[in-house]
């Protein structure tokens, strides 16, 4: 996610977003302890939501949330902060953002 020279960034979810905003220059849009708000936040939704259109869905949403939650513990890091340890992004095999594609175009 090496975007931040581009004058507009997309991104997959808030969490991406939130790193983006972090790391904006020459200003900030947010502190350090906003974006911590924003991957707890997002780690908490995830996690509750009951239903999903099918067991490929959750798996591919939930790689997805684990690459961008993994960028922001790197970033976390970096300024001596630690996020909570969740075992479902431990567990997960890391996935390539480009395989992520070939996953959502599996039939289910």
């Amino acid at each position: 996610m090496k975007t931040l020279d581009m004058p507009i960034n997309f991104v997959q979810d808030w969490v991406d977003a939130a790193i983006i905003a972090f790391q904006k220059k020459p200003k900030r849009l947010i502190t350090l302890e906003g974006l911590q708000r924003v991957v707890n936040a997002a780690v908490e939704d995830f996690n509750k939501i009951e239903h999903w259109k099918s067991a490929d869905a959750r798996l591919l949403a939930e790689h997805r949330l684990c690459l961008s939650l993994r960028r922001a513990r790197e970033v976390l890091q970096q300024y001596g902060v630690e996020i909570e340890e969740l075992p479902w992004l431990e567990e997960l095999e890391p996935v390539a953002e480009k395989d992520l594609f070939l996953i959502a175009d599996e039939p289910s």
